[in-house]
């Protein structure tokens, strides 16, 4: 291990944007850290106190459905703020800023808003049918409603902060705030006032942990906002935001097809929601690959929007530096995730171990994104390539949901983790030729 982080060391000293990307990843390592231990503790407290695996399979399905619906609340004006506002920034056009920082919030507040009233009526007219699956789910299903505007506003304004560069405060709301409260939440109501818990209640409690976060987040971003943003006089381009946002919107619309939340909604569908508690259990034991990967391709981000605007020759060096950061932490934790993983699942009670191959399976697909899928990705939707990333990711996601829907009622979630697995492979491979020809830059780059 000491040879590794000797290499990486000597490595990152090289290139000049390794300083740049190390520190930034640092602090959101940090907090994505400790949030993602914070929110392991809750999601294994929900599968105790929740009482069986059908439960807990119920409120991840409902938040798979929530993570759907925020695509479409939020129209990918989240990932498209992090390129704008950093453009915008590095070029002191703070006229454009002033205007798509207010055309972007009302957007995804109305949008957002205007979904779940909608999906109101849809529910209710489906009661019946839905408690079959569980009988709480249509409840949780009105509980996330009133999520789902808060949830989504969370996102954006998090993006805005990492714009402007503030990954500490974009990060903390979200990762660490949110799931610290929502685990007070339970920790009071269960084991001090004493409550029995259910899916429409943990989701509640998801609400107000949401709710607390999106407070803070509004406030750091006001404090964040430069002087010369709030004397300019807004100025819009909507012509080209949209133009910008619909081929990300294609592109996130294919990634949430290839996520595991959507996984779960398939297990769950096809399957059971005690099945689906078991993926979903697997599934989050991967996320430190995730966080460790995601807190570098965070930073990363905005570093491409801004070298792209301004120097777009030093990109290679900013994807060497990604590389080596991100194979110094995915790796040793993949490791670690694959040598624990029974004892770790047993954590989530009786039944859980049950997932060990899928765990195995999925921390490989992650190791893949990590390293280059992930990073690809933002390359191009950072640079003006935003129409070609939708087709790749677009053709990878069409593939991975043919074959989740040939594999898992054959092969159960196991079938749906292998469609995953080899979806994220071909993704990889075919962002990282288009990459090479187009743009002549290498991935992975060590």
């Amino acid at each position: 291990m000491d040879e590794i982080i000797g290499m990486v060391r000597s490595r990152l000293s090289r290139e000049r944007m390794g300083g740049r990307v190390a520190r930034g990843s640092l602090q959101t390592i940090l907090v994505n850290g400790t949030g993602a231990g914070a929110s392991a503790l809750v999601q294994i407290g929900l599968a105790q106190t929740l009482g069986s695996k059908s439960a807990f399979g119920t409120y991840l399905l409902v938040m798979g459905w929530l993570y759907l619906a925020q695509l479409f609340g939020k129209l990918e004006l989240d990932v498209t703020s992090v390129r704008f506002i950093g453009s915008y920034v590095a070029t002191e056009r703070w006229g454009l800023l002033r205007g798509f920082l207010r055309t972007s919030h009302s957007v995804v507040l109305g949008m957002s808003t205007a979904i779940a009233v909608l999906a109101v009526p849809g529910i209710l007219w489906f009661s019946d049918k839905l408690e079959l699956k569980h009988h709480a789910l249509p409840e949780a299903l009105l509980v996330a409603c009133a999520l789902l505007p808060v949830a989504t506003l969370l996102l954006l304004e998090g993006s805005v902060l990492q714009g402007f560069h503030r990954y500490l405060e974009a990060q903390l709301p979200l990762n660490l705030l949110r799931p610290i409260v929502f685990g007070l939440l339970l920790l009071v109501g269960v084991f001090v006032i004493g409550v029995k818990l259910t899916v429409p209640m943990a989701i509640g409690m998801n609400l107000v942990s949401a709710f607390a976060a999106l407070c803070l987040a509004l406030t750091w971003r006001r404090r964040a906002m430069p002087a010369e943003v709030r004397a300019a006089k807004p100025e819009y381009d909507k012509r080209t935001w949209a133009r910008t946002a619909y081929p990300v919107f294609a592109v996130s619309l294919s990634q949430v097809v290839i996520s595991q939340q959507a996984d779960i909604i398939v297990v769950g569908v096809m399957l059971t929601t005690a099945q689906a508690a078991v993926y979903g259990a697997a599934s989050q034991l991967t996320m430190p690959v995730t966080l460790a990967a995601s807190s570098v391709t965070f930073v990363a981000q905005s570093i491409i929007a801004d070298l792209y605007a301004r120097e777009p020759a030093r990109l290679q060096s900013l994807i060497r530096a990604v590389t080596w950061l991100s194979a110094a932490l995915t790796i040793p934790i993949a490791a670690g995730l694959i040598v624990l993983g029974k004892p770790l699942l047993n954590l989530y009670g009786e039944g859980y171990a049950a997932g060990y191959t899928i765990l195995v399976i999925l921390t490989i697909a992650q190791v893949v994104i990590g390293l280059v899928g992930s990073l690809a990705g933002y390359l191009l939707t950072m640079t003006a390539h935003e129409k070609e990333a939708a087709w790749i990711i677009g053709i990878s996601a069409a593939l991975n949901l043919v074959l989740a829907l040939i594999l898992t009622p054959r092969f159960g979630p196991v079938g749906t983790a292998s469609a995953t697995l080899i979806a994220a492979l071909a993704r990889t491979i075919a962002l990282k030729v288009y990459i090479g020809r187009a743009m002549g830059l290498k991935l992975p780059a060590f």
